[in-house]
């Protein structure tokens, strides 16, 4: 059977040609959405034995970048779409089988930020809050919340200090959506808030992602949830950057000519050595994702635990990877000129859709330090991991 990889390939003209609209709708075409689930793309990560393909951690990001390369807000969707499946994982198995009863070609949206709180109940919890960036939100069948559990109206703590949190899962029929995706960039995504207030979650659908073990017992999901959840954000960047340099190098191969210029902007070797750099970086940068989701997929399949600095290298990869391609898109975006600011530009979305992926909690630097002090021999709190 072919690969989701494979499977795509078709399907990546016809995304470009219409990121435009993709962007201005807000969200992804039907149609659209029903390819990509034929494909499997949100069925790469779910459990064999419930239809799904169970797909390397590598492959499944090769998916998402390649995606993102025709359209950033769709690899966007998809990366959040199939990895709500390492979510799902972590709760009960009468809850698993509950998700998955109407087949693997689900879409899982939620928040993993605490923005809300749940207090025990008889049998379950009671759930109030608001949830912003739940991407792709008016598609998914069911959601996932992170919670603070509060007890006589005060937020429990842990022993090291940080508030209690637990997961809740819900179906789709009892979440509130609030328009509030109006952005600059990956617009196409709808990552609308979320609400509850008072919504009754059963235990068996509450489950602790920190700390604890997922239910499903293959590969994909023994590698922890906050090591590699940043490395799709990482692969959507990735697909932005190619991009980006694919739609430079088209118009630069059309004749562009600067202002004033008697030559080619291709002629120019300010412009063939900036874009020789920005080429090569965008190859260091790929070449740095995959080496640590090969380096964490070989650990995972042999039940190898990875050491605290690899794990900490495995978790800083996201904000390196996307830095870079944010200076490849910025780079760009600049050498086009002024062919560049209008919005029918691919290069105008490139940008915009870049910069938003930049503001993402995984692509910020804290990650970094980490990696400073355990190559440092400086000891850290374990409790971080």
């Amino acid at each position: 059977m072919a690969t989701t990889f494979v499977q795509i390939q078709g399907l990546l003209p016809e995304i470009t040609k219409r990121s435009e609209q993709i962007e201005r709708e807000r969200r992804i075409p039907d149609d659209v959405i029903a390819a990509l689930q034929q494909a499997g793309c949100f069925r790469m990560f779910a459990p064999a034995n419930y239809g799904g393909i169970e797909a390397t951690l590598p492959e499944g990001l090769r998916v998402v970048e390649a995606l993102s390369c025709a359209d950033g807000a769709t690899g966007w969707t998809v990366s959040q779409g199939a990895s709500s499946q390492l979510v799902f994982a972590y709760f009960s198995e009468s809850a698993i089988a509950e998700i998955y009863s109407a087949g693997p070609d689900l879409f899982g949206a939620g928040a993993v930020a605490p923005k809300g709180q749940a207090v025990a109940q008889d049998g379950g919890w009671r759930v109030s809050g608001q949830w912003p960036f739940v991407t792709g939100c008016e598609r998914a069948s069911w959601f996932y919340v992170q919670c603070v559990v509060v007890e006589n109206r005060r937020v429990q703590m842990l022993p090291h200090g940080t508030p209690a949190v637990r997961m809740m899962l819900f179906p789709a029929g009892e979440v509130q959506i609030i328009d509030t995706w109006h952005v600059v960039g990956l617009q196409g995504t709808a990552s609308h808030d979320i609400s509850f207030s008072g919504a009754f979650c059963p235990n068996e659908r509450s489950a602790n992602l920190l700390g604890s073990k997922p239910t499903v017992n293959t590969p994909i999901f023994s590698i922890p949830l906050l090591d590699q959840g940043g490395l799709f954000i990482a692969a959507v960047a990735l697909g932005i950057a190619q991009g980006a340099i694919e739609e430079l190098a088209e118009l630069v191969a059309s004749g562009k000519r600067p202002a004033f210029s008697r030559e080619r902007l291709a002629q120019s070797a300010v412009f063939q050595d900036q874009m020789g750099g920005a080429y090569l970086e965008l190859q260091g940068a790929r070449a740095l994702l995959y080496t640590q989701a090969e380096s964490a997929w070989s650990a995972a399949a042999k039940r190898s635990p990875q050491t605290l600095l690899e794990r900490a290298t495995l978790r800083a990869t996201p904000a390196a990877v996307t830095a870079a391609a944010a200076r490849i898109v910025d780079t760009a975006y600049t050498l086009a000129g002024g062919t560049a600011v209008y919005s029918r530009s691919p290069l105008q979305r490139r940008l915009r859709d870049i910069h938003a992926t930049t503001q993402h909690v995984y692509a910020g630097r804290h990650s970094l330090g980490i990696v400073g002090a355990l190559v440092a021999r400086e000891k850290i709190d374990e409790a971080l991991f």
